[in-house]
């Protein structure tokens, strides 16, 4: 029986691409939500101040992306383990 030397790795790769595609809906629904305001104040005598606010960050992305990134670096690891 001969054994595809990559399959493992492939596998790695389909299964970081599930991570890849919930990084991009934790993303979406953060960034649908308008997390960013701003304001500009006239502080007097031609001078302005830009404030640029940002809600919380998600806690899902952070954690799907380090899976994510986990399932990369594992499918890069399969080769060279494999020798």
């Amino acid at each position: 029986m001969m054994i595809e030397p990559f399959a493992a790795a492939w596998h790695r790769w389909e299964r970081a691409n599930l991570h890849y595609m919930e990084v991009s809906e934790v993303w979406n629904r953060y960034n649908s939500s308008r997390p960013f305001d701003h304001e500009l104040r006239h502080e007097g005598l031609g001078i302005y101040m830009l404030s640029i606010r940002e809600t919380e960050m998600l806690a899902g992305f952070a954690v799907e992306t380090g899976e994510w990134l986990y399932k990369l670096r594992a499918t890069l690891d399969e080769p060279a383990e494999s020798d």
